[in-house]
C-alpha cells in the first residue's frame, strides 16, 4: 500500500504544481487510503510551490558565487549568445508556444477575453526571441542596414536596441517585473480573483522580481552616482556590473516559461460554465 501511495503522490507532484486535476480514477485501494493520498498530493502541490517561490534565491546565490569566485567563467556564461542568452531564447519561444495553444483552447471553448490576452502573450514573447537573436542576423552573418547602423545603439538589427527605445528599455522592464511579481496580489485585493488569471501566480512572482531591483539600481545610479555610475560599469568587481543583468533576465525569461505552463495547464482543464455567459 505504501508503494501505491508514494507513487501517486510523485506522479502528481509536478502536474499539481501546475494545476493539475489531482483526483485519480477509481481503482484499487480503499477509502482511506485514498483520503491519504489526497492528503499526501496536497502536501506535494503546496512543497513543489514553495520551491519554485524560493528558487530564484538559490540561483542568485549560485550566480553569486560563480560571479566572484570564477569571473572569467561567469563573463562565458552572460556574453552575447553565451549560455545564458541561449537559454532566454529557448523559454522565451517555448513559452511563445504554449501561449499560443492556450490562446487556441480558450478560445474553441468560448473564452475569448482569455484566449486574447494569452494570444497577446504569444505575440509578445515571440517578438522578445527574435530579437534575443537579432533576428538571425548573427546567426546568417548579416550586415546590418543602413538605418540601423546609424539609429540603433548597438548597430545591429534590433528594435529595443534603436535610439528611440533604447532609453526606455529599463523602464519597460522595470514595469513588467512589477506587473508578474504584484500582479495576483493586485486581482486579490482587488476582489476580482478571476483575472488572477492574466497574471503570474504567486509561486511564479519571485521570478520577475530581478529585474526591477537591477534595473531599478542601474537607473539610480546613472542618475545619482555610486560604485555603478559612468566608470563603474565595466568593473567586473563591483557589486553589481551591467552584464548581471543576464541573471536577471534569465529569470523573467523562466518566470514567463512557468506561467505558460500553468496557462497551458488550465486551459485543458477549463470546462466552460453554462450558467454564465462567456467571456
Amino acid at each position: 500500500m505504501a508503494r501505491w501511495i508514494c507513487f501517486r503522490c510523485l506522479r502528481s507532484g509536478i502536474a499539481a504544481v501546475l494545476g493539475e486535476d489531482l483526483s485519480f480514477p477509481e481503482d484499487d485501494g480503499d477509502n482511506e487510503s485514498r483520503q491519504l493520498t489526497g492528503i499526501l498530493q496536497r502536501m506535494i502541490k503546496n512543497i513543489f510551490k514553495i520551491l519554485l517561490f524560493i528558487f530564484p534565491v538559490f540561483f542568485i546565490s549560485i550566480f553569486a558565487a560563480i560571479r566572484f569566485s570564477s569571473p572569467g567563467f561567469c563573463r562565458s556564461l552572460v556574453a552575447e549568445d553565451g549560455f545564458f542568452e541561449i537559454a532566454q531564447v529557448f523559454l522565451y519561444l517555448s513559452a511563445a508556444a504554449f501561449f499560443l495553444v492556450a490562446s487556441r483552447l480558450f478560445f474553441t471553448k468560448g473564452t475569448k477575453v482569455f484566449a486574447l490576452i494569452y494570444l497577446a502573450l504569444s505575440l509578445g514573447l515571440a517578438l522578445v526571441c527574435a530579437e534575443e537573436i537579432s533576428w538571425g542576423q548573427r546567426i546568417m552573418a548579416l550586415e546590418s542596414p543602413g538605418f540601423f547602423d546609424r539609429h540603433n545603439v548597438q548597430r545591429e538589427l534590433t528594435i529595443h536596441n534603436l535610439s528611440v527605445f533604447q532609453p526606455l528599455l529599463h523602464l519597460g522592464y522595470i514595469l513588467t517585473g512589477m506587473a508578474g511579481a504584484v500582479g495576483w496580489l493586485a486581482a486579490l485585493i482587488s476582489g476580482k480573483s478571476r483575472w488572477g488569471n492574466a497574471v503570474p501566480p504567486w509561486y511564479i512572482s519571485t521570478y520577475f522580481l530581478p529585474v526591477i531591483f537591477v534595473y531599478l539600481y542601474f537607473e539610480l545610479s546613472y542618475h545619482l552616482g555610486g560604485i555603478m555610475s559612468a566608470t563603474g560599469f565595466s568593473v567586473s568587481g563591483q557589486l553589481i556590473s551591467w552584464r548581471d543583468q543576464e541573471m536577471a533576465e534569465l529569470l523573467l525569461a523562466a518566470g514567463f516559461f512557468l506561467f505558460s505552463c500553468s496557462v497551458l495547464k488550465r486551459a485543458q482543464l477549463f470546462i466552460p460554465s453554462r450558467n454564465k455567459s462567456r467571456t
